[in-house]
């Protein structure tokens, strides 16, 4: 960020950035607060010449950015905004531990100090919040916690699911945080699904399913994630009966995954004679009833003696 040419006397060397300041910088997006200037013996009207020369920019008071704008870069930004203490939480939380894919418009910072600039590309929440990583944020199990004050049902079971199977997060760490947030909206929600998730629920999706078409139409318990042939594994098999369930979950599967769907689908049949009823979203969210009913079917030619039991939306 210097250049290292020659000065008069009177004149403000043009290498005014200590090699510490630039490493710094780097480690935070090419960000920089004053005060970390300053400590680091960069006086403010350095400062604004700086700014003045566009080496530097001026991202909000007090903090400059000394590269390109990312989005990491206005994370960083906030923490430094925020103050000590200041930690990522939220969805910026949730993006940064791939929790989700895309980061979020609005960056939340939870900080010990009262903001009172309001800014659109930050909302700055008040209070205490452990944190981790570089930049820090949230600990997983409460970034999952904290969004499941205001998440939907979907949205909060497909973030448990994630964080359970994909980044194995142990769901006791999310009951411990739980027991550590009095008062939470949906305590009991998420306790459901941390519990379903062990059992092998591992979406919205297989949610939905088990709740409005296996529960409330009396089918019988099936294994979850199972592998009946020792090579791939199934949303739901019911071993007794000789029948699969696959769900569908995403909106729709590349060329590659239906190829797979269809190699695992003939192994069952030809290795173990098992049935493979395939359903998506539009069914299990769009016609529970129907699915029941086929899954029924299924399952009585397999051997089942049970009978299904009518639910509130099944037809009179």
């Amino acid at each position: 960020m210097g250049d290292g040419s020659a000065h008069s006397p009177g004149v403000i060397p043009r290498s005014v950035v200590p090699r510490e300041l630039t490493v710094l910088a780097r480690a935070q997006a090419d960000v920089i607060s004053r005060d970390q200037a300053r400590g680091l013996g960069v006086t403010d009207p350095v400062i604004r010449r700086l700014v003045r020369e566009e080496r530097w920019r001026r991202v909000s008071a007090g903090v400059y950015a000394v590269g390109a704008p990312t989005w990491l870069q206005e994370a960083w930004a906030g923490l430094l905004v925020g103050g000590n203490g200041a930690v990522l939480g939220l969805d910026a939380a949730a993006y940064l531990q791939r929790l989700s894919r895309n980061p979020p418009a609005v960056i939340d910072v939870f900080t010990l100090r009262r903001i009172r600039r309001p800014d659109p590309r930050w909302r700055f929440i008040r209070g205490r919040r452990d944190g981790e990583g570089r930049p820090a944020r949230t600990p997983l199990a409460r970034t999952i916690v904290d969004l499941g004050q205001t998440a939907n049902v979907d949205d909060l079971a497909a973030l448990v699911a994630r964080a359970v199977t994909d980044l194995r997060l142990d769901p006791r760490t999310i009951r411990s945080m739980l027991d550590q947030t009095p008062h939470h909206h949906h305590a009991r929600l998420l306790r459901d699904l941390v519990a379903e998730t062990e059992l092998g629920v591992v979406g919205p999706l297989e949610r939905r399913y088990r709740r409005d078409v296996e529960r409330a139409h009396g089918l019988p318990e099936p294994l979850r994630q199972a592998s009946p042939v020792g090579r791939f594994y199934c949303d739901v098999w019911y071993e007794e009966y000789g029948v699969i369930v696959e769900l569908d979950g995403r909106a729709y599967h590349l060329d590659t995954a239906q190829g797979v769907d269809f190699v695992r689908d003939n192994v069952h049949r030809l290795e173990r004679d098992l049935v493979t009823l395939r359903y998506s979203w539009a069914h299990v969210a769009g016609r529970p009833c129907e699915v029941a009913r086929q899954v029924g079917v299924a399952l009585t030619k397999g051997g089942w003696t049970g009978s299904l039991v009518s639910c509130s939306r099944c037809p009179r």
